[in-house]
């Protein structure tokens, strides 16, 4: 019944994580109530959110190794809700908006850190990469349950989405009543006294690029997909949500996938995922419909689900025990860089192609992921070949 409270309390943070992703839902509405933004300052409310959460990432990374990550958590948890509550009371100034984004990035990147860090520290073996997929699928879970309700608040006003935030006050009781205070496994840091400070592998950094890039390119739908549907006329902010919802429950499906295709694919696991993703954007160029754009929404959170835990599952099999919090935290800080920089990057490659429309944004994408679709299938058959096993084999 133990384990059963720590898996609940580790899960209930999952849960909650992404929720910055309601911003997405109301963006097009947004865009309406400032018709002087330009297209990036909108998107930036989803930016502003990844910005902030990088220094947190790697903030957390380095605390985890010296504050008790119970308190970290809770920490986290208050961001995000203080957060996400700003703009469903203060909505008149984009500049509150922005402010939003920040906090609720920063208690996500720390808590994405955290979060990875609890797992590795408290389970082993096959349990771990079982909670390292249970951790996707609750994370594509409660993103959908928190989209559609705030689909749902959006019809109201656009502003009463960010209510939603408030389901963060039940993850608190939780984490406050079963998640342990002390270490359950101590012995996994017992070298830590007197140990020379562990630097993070260079294979770390080389798959935090590999999923950078990913993030890139995965991003644009979750940036665009509010302004896409309504400069389309295909929907309202419900559709937006529906749209979000899909693309995260797909995620669920993918997140409780991933151990068993890890084991078939290991490292091609990631080119899976360039690859399906490109597939949905491509089609949703091809054929754009509200059809498609509900199928570009389920590959884009397949390809997801499948990327980010092959990290984690890199690093716990890679790392040492000193090594591992900081190697979580600058991979998880990898993640939000990608996902900071593609409005910047897809926009101005989006720029380049002449005679722009509302779908130039995704063919960009489609040939940024085809790129590193082939970039990864090198990697994958590089370090598969390697002799190097503790530092470059993800699987054994």
């Amino acid at each position: 019944m133990n384990n059963f409270k720590i898996k609940a309390a580790v899960l209930s943070q999952s849960f909650i994580v992404m929720a910055i992703m309601v911003a997405s839902t109301v963006l097009a509405n947004i865009a309406q109530n400032f018709p002087e933004a330009s297209l990036t300052a909108i998107q930036m409310v989803m930016t502003f959110g990844m910005v902030a959460s990088f220094p947190a990432t790697l903030l957390a990374g380095v605390l985890g190794n010296k504050i008790n990550k119970k308190y970290l958590v809770l920490v986290a948890l208050f961001l995000m809700m203080i957060g996400g509550l700003i703009p469903a009371f203060l909505n008149d100034q984009l500049i509150y908006i922005y402010a939003s984004s920040l906090l609720i990035g920063a208690g996500q990147g720390t808590l994405m850190t955290t979060i990875s860090n609890i797992s590795t520290e408290l389970f082993e073996g096959e349990e771990r990469s079982q909670m390292y997929g249970l951790q996707t699928a609750f994370q594509n879970g409660g993103s959908v349950v928190m989209m559609m309700l705030a689909g749902m608040l959006a019809r109201v006003q656009w502003s009463q989405a960010y209510l939603t935030f408030g389901i963060i006050i039940v993850t608190i009781i939780i984490v406050t009543i079963w998640l342990p205070a002390e270490k359950v496994a101590p012995e996994k840091t017992a070298a830590d006294s007197g140990a020379p400070k562990a630097k993070v592998p260079g294979s770390i950094y080389f798959i935090g690029l590999l999923i950078c890039l990913f993030c890139i390119g995965y991003s644009t739908f979750s940036l665009n997909a509010s302004l896409y549907i309504a400069s389309m006329n295909l929907g309202d902010p419900s559709t937006v949500a529906l749209a979000m919802s899909l693309s995260t429950g797909a995620g669920v499906v993918g997140g409780f996938a991933f151990p068993k295709i890890f084991k078939v694919l290991n490292r091609f696991v990631l080119t899976l995922a360039c690859a399906v993703t490109a597939g949905g954007y491509l089609l949703l160029v091809l054929f754009p419909s509200i059809a498609v754009v509900f199928l570009a929404a389920i590959t884009a959170g397949i390809g997801f689900s499948l990327s980010v835990p092959l990290g984690i599952q890199a690093i716990s099999e890679t790392a040492t025990p000193e090594q591992m919090s900081s190697s979580m935290g600058s991979y998880m800080a990898f993640t939000s860089v990608g996902a900071a920089a593609s409005p910047l990057i897809i926009n101005a490659l989006a720029g380049l192609i002449p005679n722009a429309d509302d779908g130039t944004v995704f063919l960009t994408s489609v040939v940024f992921l085809a790129i590193l679709t082939v970039i990864t299938i090198f990697w994958s058959i590089k370090t598969s070949t390697s002799k190097n096993v503790n530092q470059q084999n993800l699987a054994e």
